[in-house]
């Protein structure tokens, strides 16, 4: 009987690829196994949860819409505006 020893050059690159074949079938179990997403959308139009922020409009058609930061905000912008004579 005969001992068939691979080349030493060939110990590396025979690693290598079983290292990559190795890898590429755990890949592919792993996509085909993962399970599928349940996950739905909700329609845009239905009303969500009472956990987002309402939107405010930016714009009401016939409407004058004004904001202030705070109550101290709105008188300060009082006292600066000119009064009426």
């Amino acid at each position: 009987m005969t001992n068939r020893q691979s080349a030493p050059g060939n110990n590396g690159l025979r690693f290598t690829l079983f290292a990559a074949l190795l890898l590429g079938l755990l890949l592919i179990a792993g996509f085909t196994l993962a399970p599928a997403s349940r996950a739905t959308r909700k329609s845009s139009n239905a009303p969500a949860g009472g956990n987002q922020k309402r939107r405010k409009p930016e714009f009401v058609p016939g409407d004058v819409l004004v904001r202030y930061k705070g109550e101290a905000t709105a008188k300060r912008q009082n006292e600066k505006s000119p009064k009426p004579a």
